[in-house]
């Protein structure tokens, strides 16, 4: 299951590296960073109910927790880039 988790993790990274950097370039650091920064709180807040989530879902805590997973390295992978930018 971890190797599976790190899998998710990574096909995120892949996915949204790119599209994040033309973003960036489009809009700023200052406010490409204050958006990771939100995102980043908001998912940190969403792991906080997996088990709710996954009650309501029917779905196992580890799919959910995967999911969040997704989201939350699609959010991360956007910020190293973003911090040398400015």
């Amino acid at each position: 299951m971890f190797g599976f988790g790190t899998g998710v993790f990574f096909i995120a990274y892949f996915f949204f590296e790119v599209p994040s950097n033309l973003l960036l370039e489009r809009f700023g650091a200052r406010r490409w960073i204050a958006r990771i920064m939100f995102t980043w709180g908001v998912l940190a807040a969403l792991m906080a109910y997996i088990p709710h989530i996954a009650q309501a879902t029917g779905l196992s805590n580890a799919y959910v927790s995967m999911a969040c997973a997704f989201c939350s390295a699609s959010q991360k992978q956007a910020f190293s880039p973003a911090s040398s930018f400015c």
